[in-house]
């Protein structure tokens, strides 16, 4: 909990995204760290609609894949696992920059 207060307390300090977290370069990574805070947020943001099990459930099959897996790999195991569209979700929060709540 003390690593999620942080990355929420990070985000609270920082302007707007100004641009989608999905776009963000690799180079973000260090400096400001947003992808990090931001990154964070959207896995718990994921795992509170998901639920755990299902959370679990696709980290296991992302896991078991061979090679690189892409935000629409992880979209469809959602949708697979939960039986409801993400499309909107991914849409507001990874490829754009909508806030979360």
């Amino acid at each position: 909990h003390a690593l999620l207060g942080w990355w929420e307390l990070k985000e609270m300090q920082l302007s707007p995204l100004r641009i989608p977290l999905s776009l963000f370069p690799a180079s973000d990574a260090v400096g400001t760290q947003r992808i990090l805070s931001q990154g964070g947020r959207v896995w718990k943001a994921i795992e509170k609609k998901a639920g755990r099990p299902v959370m679990d459930a696709v980290l296991r099959d992302v896991a078991k894949a061979e090679g690189t897996w892409t935000t629409e790999d992880l979209r469809t195991l959602l949708e697979t696992h939960t039986k409801e569209p993400w499309h909107d979700f991914f849409h507001a929060h990874i490829y754009g920059i909508q806030p979360l709540k």
